[in-house]
């Protein structure tokens, strides 16, 4: 049997803000502050995030930082992410599942569930989205120029069916 609970983890590592990376470029990676308001990165994003209260649903993704249209917002990386065809989600139990649904979805291409290790399982739907793919390099761009502050949303139905909730 498959558990996830444990896979809800999504600290890699403390990366002290305005401190250079390894090949000494100033780090760009994601600020995330959890309820313990400690500073943790998570290393997909590209940009300063905090998770909020959302005025659309339940927890946001925030930005913690201007974004300019066109900047690059995240890189998924998906040796990170837990992805379950059908038979292997059959066999989960019942609040297993539920987890998946809610923080993860269901691949429009594979049909596989998916569910994400970082904080991008915050980032809301919207028709209106201020991100979204760029289908040349497959990452998360911004499409529009975003406050720091605003909460980050993207269209769900560029990688998923609708979900009929």
């Amino acid at each position: 049997m498959i558990h996830v609970s444990c896979f809800m983890i999504c600290v890699i590592g403390e990366w002290p803000s305005g401190t250079a990376s390894a090949s000494g470029a100033e780090d760009r990676r994601s600020e995330s502050f959890l309820p313990s308001q400690d500073h943790y990165y998570i290393y997909m994003f590209y940009i300063k995030t905090k998770v909020k209260a959302s005025k659309i649903n339940g927890l946001g993704l925030f930005t913690g930082q201007d974004i300019s249209k066109g900047e690059l917002v995240y890189r998924h990386n998906p040796n990170l992410d837990l992805i379950l065809t059908q038979n292997e989600f059959d066999l989960l139990e019942q609040a297993e599942q539920a987890l998946i649904n809610h923080y993860g979805y269901r691949e429009k291409v594979t049909g596989n569930y998916r569910l994400d290790h970082d904080d991008i399982r915050f980032v809301n739907d919207s028709n209106t989205p201020n991100i979204g793919l760029d289908i040349s390099s497959g990452d998360l761009i911004a499409l529009i120029d975003i406050n720091q502050g605003e909460e980050v949303t993207q269209n769900y139905s560029d990688f998923e069916n609708r979900r009929l909730v």
